[in-house]
């Protein structure tokens, strides 16, 4: 379970460094929190 985890975290590193550079700041918690939860279905259906 841990080795997934990390795995769908590496995986998310990618879109995650570009959400950086599209935004053109530094992200607030809320930001990247609403980033993580509309980024991650999973998250999404739990959260909603």
């Amino acid at each position: 379970i841990i080795e997934l985890a990390l795995g769908h975290m590496a995986a998310s590193v990618r879109p995650y460094a570009t959400f950086i550079k599209h935004e053109c700041h530094e992200p607030t918690l809320r930001d990247l929190t609403i980033w993580r939860i509309r980024s991650d279905p999973q998250i999404s259906s739990i959260s909603w």
